[in-house]
């Protein structure tokens, strides 16, 4: 397809990262670093609360290009030595595209942050968020050398560690279970949530609910044979939506982008968990009444939920958790493909039983949404890297390990696969498996 909307992401430079910080903040850089991203800009920045030089002048930091590298030595001595020293924070910068700066979008960005807050409260990992010196959560700023050119911009404090994306090694059928059980923790917690602001846009391309969308932008996918699948995996997909059980399961607020690279474990401060514990616990709890778990379990599950941290909101909606649950599955079937693909899904289902069976029960359709979910990566990666223009490569991660995982998914009868995770739900003690 040529005809093609462009998307322009803000064009921030290190005097625009310097002056937001400076002026909405009161914060000077230290070391600045650009991330990976999809539609904003996100910034790591090392950063220290005012700095006074020496000479009573204000600090100008060198101007040298930094897109991805940190500030120079001589830079980081120069700064040390310009006034009085102070203890460096770390932080991410995020710059929003102006297309997200409509009242209605920037109300629901103020609603996805108190729940983070609410989190937080909860005992999970997220981002605060940092008010500006004008007590706004938004930073209004001009890019670009053009100050009509206005952005928001967002301050939040930095979760020490590393996306379990980048090091999926470290992924095992133990920690599977564990992603379940923190992703059931999350969605339990956010059950008192505030669902008003966050309730799903009919034009929202993420949200799986919309599917039936991505039929418009099937041309950009250029092979012919991949879109005859594609069109297959939506039209079945748009059938379980129309579904009457489809629209009997209860709603709740998720994540919306709960995936592996959303995912951060600090190894340095998170000591190696017995790879057996967890299946030992697991197995213990589903022996027992889970109505009434032991301190053992309970004190399990609380170190699984302090063991890996939450970030990117944005995409926090107001939807089905049975989704949401696909859509880690399918995350995790492309991202590990040291695993046996087929089981991935009954050590997940697992440890979200372990909290909640109730989504689970409800739903009989993950065949085909995990099948549309890896649908939507291949389909959206291609549309918005040509709205792009080519630009920004971190749009294709996970598009070419998508459709590997569902051409060996049609491969597979859902039967099949259900009967693989029943088997493994079973070796965990779950006395009554998947009925689907």
């Amino acid at each position: 397809m040529s005809d093609c909307e462009t998307i322009r992401r803000p064009q921030a430079t290190l005097e625009d990262v310097r002056k937001i910080l400076l002026t909405q903040y009161s914060l000077t850089a230290i070391q600045v670093q650009e991330l990976a991203s999809y539609n904003c800009r996100n910034f790591h920045v090392k950063a220290v609360d005012g700095i006074t030089p020496t000479s009573g002048k204000t600090h100008d930091l060198d101007t040298a290009a930094f897109h991805g590298e940190p500030e120079t030595s001589a830079t980081l001595e120069k700064l040390t030595n310009a006034g009085t020293a102070k203890e460096t924070e770390e932080y991410i910068l995020k710059i929003l595209n102006n297309h997200l700066s409509s009242p209605e979008i920037l109300e629901k960005v103020r609603q996805q942050m108190k729940c983070a807050k609410h989190l937080r409260s909860e005992g999970f990992q997220c981002p605060a968020v940092i008010n500006t010196k004008h007590g706004d959560i938004f930073a209004l700023c001009g890019v670009d050398g053009d100050e009509e050119n206005n952005c928001h911009a967002i301050l939040l404090k930095y979760i020490p560690g590393q996306q379990l994306g980048k090091n999926t090694s470290l992924v095992t059928p133990e920690v599977l279970v564990e992603l379940g059980i923190f992703l059931a923790k999350l969605h339990e917690s956010l059950k008192t949530s505030e669902t008003k602001e966050l309730e799903v846009c009919d034009e929202d391309l993420w949200a799986l609910e919309n599917m039936h969308l991505l039929k418009v932008y099937l041309p950009y996918v250029q092979n012919e044979r991949k879109r005859v699948v594609l069109l297959d995996i939506l039209d079945k997909f748009e059938a379980v939506r129309n579904s009457e059980k489809f629209g009997c399961q209860a709603k709740g607020i998720i994540h919306g982008d709960f995936h592996d690279y959303n995912i951060i474990i600090d190894e340095a401060s998170n000591a190696t968990r017995d790879l057996s514990e967890t299946s030992r616990t697991v197995t213990l709890a589903f022996t027992q009444n889970l109505q009434s778990p032991s301190s053992s379990v309970q004190s399990f599950i609380k170190s699984v939920v302090e063991k890996y941290g939450i970030i990117d909101f944005e995409d926090m909606r107001n939807s089905y958790p049975a989704l949401e649950l696909c859509r880690l599955i399918a995350d995790l079937m492309s991202d590990c493909p040291h695993i046996e693909m087929q089981s991935i899904g009954g050590h997940v289902i697992a440890g979200y039983l372990l909290i909640n069976a109730e989504p689970v029960r409800q739903f009989s359709f993950f065949y085909e949404t995990i099948l549309a979910s890896l649908a939507q990566y291949v389909v959206l990666s291609a549309y918005e890297y040509q709205a792009q223009e080519g630009e920004n490569d971190y749009l294709l991660l996970g598009s070419s390990e998508a459709w590997h995982v569902i051409q060996q998914l049609k491969n597979v009868e859902a039967k099949s696969l259900y009967g693989i995770w029943n088997s493994i739900l079973s070796s965990y003690g779950i006395k009554d498996p998947l009925k689907i």
